[in-house]
C-alpha cells in the first residue's frame, strides 16, 4: 500500500502505484505523512489549515485529532447582538464561521463553509463572502446565494442603508432582495469604500470615485493601493504607505510612509489596527494616536480585529485567535496620527 498527501486529500494505492483512489474529505491539504513504529496501521497526517488528522486502518479512514479551534487562518471578525462570528479560511473541512457567545472564550457553534474572506451584518441580514460564492444566514443555516455566481467575494462594503459586495471582477449592489451589477467601467476592482456621496474603488492602477452620474478619475500618492473609511476620513493603504484624505478636494497627508495594512475593528473609540513592518498600532480616537502593541505573532500574519468592549481580538493567520485587555487611554509608544 501506498500513501500519498496532496493539496486535494488523501489518495490510496494497493497496487504499488498503478492504480490510485481518493479517501476521506477532498477538502484537506495533506502536507506530511507518519506511522506510528509500534503500530503500522496507525497514520498520523499533518495538514494545511486542519489540523492533525489520525486514521488507525492504514489510512483506509480518517479522523481529526486537533482539539478546539487553534492554529487557523482567520479573516474577518463580526459582532452581531451578544454573538461573535469568527471567519476561518484555507481550512479545509474546518473552513466555515465560529460562533461564540461568551466574548470569544469558547466556539461551540461552526458551520462549515467555503473559505470564508468576510462577514456582513446589514439590516438584521447576515452575508458571507467566500470563495464559492456569497452565502447568506436564514435561521440557523447558510444558503448559497445564486446572485454572484460561484466566484470568489471578497469584500462587503457598507454604509447605512447601502451594501456593496466586490468580487475578483466585478462589484455588486444590493437592492431591494436582490444583489445586482453596480456600473464600472475600469481594471478588476481590489478595494472598495462608501465616503461622502460616492463610490470609491481602487483596481491595480488607480483611485476612482463614483457618483450617480459620473465616474472619476483621483489622483492618489502610489498605485495597488487599498480603501478603508475611518469615520470622517477616507484612507488608502499598501506598498507606498498609509494616507487620509480629509474632503474630496483636499490633498493626501501621509501617516505612514513604509508597507502597511489597515484592519478595521467595528469599534468607534478604536477603530482600527495599523500593521506596518514588524509594529502591530492600535488607533485611538480619543488621544488621536496610535498605540503600539506588543503582539505574540509575527506581525505580518495579523490578518483581522475586532474590539468588544475593553478587549481587542485579533485574528491571525496560522495562529487562531488572540485576545488582550485593552487600557483605558494609552499613554506610551505611540505614533502622531492626522487630527
Amino acid at each position: 500500500r501506498l500513501l500519498a498527501g496532496t493539496v486535494a486529500g488523501l489518495h490510496i494505492s494497493d497496487d504499488g502505484g498503478k492504480t490510485w483512489r481518493r479517501v476521506g474529505d477532498p477538502g484537506i491539504s495533506i502536507q506530511s505523512i507518519a506511522f506510528h513504529p509500534a503500530k503500522p496501521d496507525r497514520v498520523i497526517f499533518g495538514t494545511e489549515g486542519s489540523g492533525a488528522w489520525i486514521s488507525e486502518d492504514g489510512g483506509l479512514t480518517l479522523r481529526p485529532s486537533t482539539a478546539g479551534m487553534i492554529n487557523t487562518r482567520v479573516s474577518a471578525f463580526a459582532a452581531h447582538g451578544k454573538e461573535l462570528m469568527v471567519a476561518v479560511n484555507d481550512a479545509g473541512p474546518f473552513s466555515g464561521i465560529y460562533s461564540s457567545r461568551d466574548g470569544g472564550r469558547t466556539f461551540p457553534g461552526f458551520i462549515p463553509l467555503p473559505s470564508v474572506k468576510d462577514i456582513a451584518i446589514h439590516q438584521g441580514r447576515i452575508f458571507a463572502a467566500t470563495e464559492k460564492g456569497l452565502f447568506e444566514r436564514r435561521g440557523e443555516g447558510w444558503h448559497w446565494v445564486r446572485d454572484l455566481g460561484e466566484g470568489t467575494v471578497e469584500q462587503f462594503i457598507q454604509d447605512g442603508p447601502r451594501l456593496l459586495a466586490r468580487s475578483a471582477a466585478s462589484l455588486y449592489e444590493l437592492k431591494g432582495k436582490l444583489f445586482v451589477p453596480h456600473p464600472y467601467k475600469h481594471g478588476a476592482p481590489r478595494s472598495a469604500a462608501l465616503w461622502g456621496d460616492a463610490l470609491w474603488v481602487t483596481d491595480a492602477q488607480g483611485l476612482y470615485r463614483l457618483t450617480a452620474d459620473a465616474n472619476h478619475t483621483i489622483p492618489a500618492p502610489f498605485e495597488g493601493g487599498r480603501l478603508l473609511r475611518l469615520h470622517d476620513q477616507l484612507l488608502l493603504w499598501g506598498p507606498g504607505g498609509t494616507y487620509a484624505l480629509t474632503t474630496p478636494d483636499a490633498g493626501w497627508k501621509q501617516l505612514v510612509g513604509e508597507p502597511s495594512r489597515l484592519l478595521p475593528t467595528g469599534d468607534d473609540r478604536r477603530p482600527a489596527l495599523l500593521v506596518s513592518g514588524d509594529t502591530v498600532r492600535l488607533f485611538d480616537r480619543q488621544t488621536g494616536k496610535f498605540q503600539t502593541l506588543d503582539v505574540p505573532v509575527p506581525a505580518r500574519d495579523v490578518s483581522a480585529a475586532e474590539v468588544l468592549g475593553d478587549q481587542l481580538l485579533i485574528g491571525t493567520s496560522g495562529y487562531g485567535v488572540l485576545a488582550r485587555e485593552l487600557a483605558p487611554a494609552p499613554d506610551e509608544n505611540t505614533l502622531a496620527a492626522s487630527p
